[in-house]
């Protein structure tokens, strides 16, 4: 394809990375970005069918987002792709102060002005289901399915705690848009009726509607009504989970020509579970700043399997009187361990009751600091480039959302590629970064919430296989 089918801009880079593996477990030639790239950029790379850009909006203010997405959605506007996706959390964690997703939506109308803008958050696959505009999430990946209001983990999120599983009004407390919903219901009609209703709700002033996903099998026909609205009305914007690129992968499969050209590649790897770990495990350096129960889990796990458990202290590490003992106490640990083959994990909490938490915030009381989320992902991305520095790992793992984006840009990504599936939301990735320590070396940026238990014990077991590792 001459052209990239596929632009998306992550509001995590955990997020992104999401999107970016079921892509290419699809088949399709897809790389992401830290930075939007330039035409020279996306040549480097070949023949691209799709490209993303990791951003952080998840944790910014509206006043920030105006300032960093106006311009990147500007410059993704002028590759004119026939979709671009705004991948949000598949838990669409979010608020008019934090991480605005109506925000994005009110800048994105000045780049792309002429459809209802479709909201698809559902993602079967990784246990998220939208229902008459309500939005169900497992906890993990083999967890009991909750009301996201009454979820465990995103009832009582730190910084965006969700206490309303309808998305309409959570929405509309962040947009003055008129937004409705495609419900489970009207998604059974045909599809031509579907898209005479959806240009019906533009006629009747709505901006913006979701629509329901609730099981896999509805993903082909939500992709193909993308596309058809796509053609039909020109360059599309799309707001959601990866459960877009998920549709939109299904409504691919239905083209012949795409399979055929999926399996002269060899690289269509879609639904792939990690391979068996061969027994020979790279020493990894793992850095966590993720309070969610399940990395918490998979740490103790990984300790069991003989991982080094280092606790940082955050509080410490965002006091710049103690920060660099902190920190260098922390490498020197590090260094030696990895030194002698062990793997490592550095982390700054285990589990939303840690009692580092309460006293980190207290620090950042004293300190004057207002975002204390924030604070500790910048403090856990200096302490990432000085354990990369120092222990110059062929593999590295970072989990958490802030600290995965931050930490990326620290350490000099400046482009990544999937080359192995090790959970869905977390694959393992080649990275691009000229001049840096990890340049050429392998990456895994892991969400709180994704992954088994045994997730980063085979992090560190898994073998490349994809076509551009």
């Amino acid at each position: 394809m001459s052209e990239p089918l596929l632009s998306f801009y992550g509001d995590d880079f955990t997020g992104s990375t999401d999107a970016l593996e079921v892509l290419t477990w699809a088949g399709m030639n897809a790389v992401l970005f830290v930075d939007a790239p330039d035409t020279h950029a996306l040549k480097a790379y070949g023949a691209l069918d799709a490209f993303g850009v990791a951003g952080t909006s998840r944790t910014m203010s509206p006043e920030e987002m105006e300032v960093e997405l106006r311009d990147t959605l500007m410059r993704i506007s002028q590759h004119r792709t026939r979709i671009t996706h705004y991948k949000t959390c598949s838990t669409f964690d979010s608020s008019p102060q934090v991480g605005s997703i109506g925000r994005v939506m009110d800048i994105a109308r000045d780049y792309y002005p002429h459809v209802t803008t479709p909201i698809i958050v559902g993602a079967p696959h990784l246990g998220r289901y939208m229902l008459f505009g309500n939005l169900y999430a497992r906890a993990g990946l083999d967890g009991p399915v909750f009301r996201l209001d009454r979820h465990p983990t995103m009832a009582r999120h730190p910084v965006t705690p969700m206490h309303e599983a309808d998305l309409m009004l959570h929405l509309r407390a962040q947009t003055a848009q008129k937004i409705g919903v495609i419900d489970y219901l009207q998604l059974c009609e045909p599809r031509d009726a579907i898209a005479r209703r959806i240009h019906d709700m533009r006629s009747q002033g709505f901006d913006a509607a979701f629509w329901d996903v609730t099981e896999a099998r509805q993903l082909q026909k939500i992709g193909l009504l993308l596309n058809q609205l796509a053609e039909s009305d020109g360059p599309l914007f799309v707001v959601g989970s990866s459960g877009v690129e998920y549709a939109l992968v299904a409504a691919l499969r239905a083209q012949t020509e795409w399979v055929e050209r999926a399996a002269h590649d060899g690289v269509g790897r879609a639904g792939m579970e990690a391979p068996e770990a061969t027994g020979a495990r790279v020493p990894t350096v793992c850095v966590s700043g993720s309070c969610s129960p399940i990395t918490a889990e998979q740490i103790l796990y990984a300790q069991g399997q003989g991982f080094l458990i280092l606790k940082a202290s955050p509080a410490e590490l965002i006091d710049p009187a103690t920060a660099a003992t902190e920190m260098d106490q922390l490498v020197t640990r590090a260094r030696q361990a990895h030194a002698s083959g062990r793997s490592v994990i550095v982390e700054t909490a285990s589990g939303p009751a840690d009692p580092r938490i309460h006293g980190v915030r207290e620090k950042a009381v004293a300190l004057g600091i207002a975002n204390v989320t924030r604070a500790i992902a910048h403090a856990t991305a200096e302490l990432t480039l000085a354990l990369v520095q120092a222990c110059r790992p062929e593999r590295l793992v970072v989990a958490g959302g802030d600290t995965s984006s931050l930490s990326a840009r620290k350490i000099g990504i400046q482009a990544l590629r999937a080359i192995a599936p090790i959970a869905p939301g977390g694959p393992l990735c080649k990275a691009y970064a000229p001049g840096c320590t990890m340049d050429g070396k392998e990456v895994v940026f892991k969400g709180g919430q994704v992954g088994r238990t045994n997730f980063l014990v085979h992090a560190g077991a898994v073998q490349a296989v994809a076509a551009y590792a």
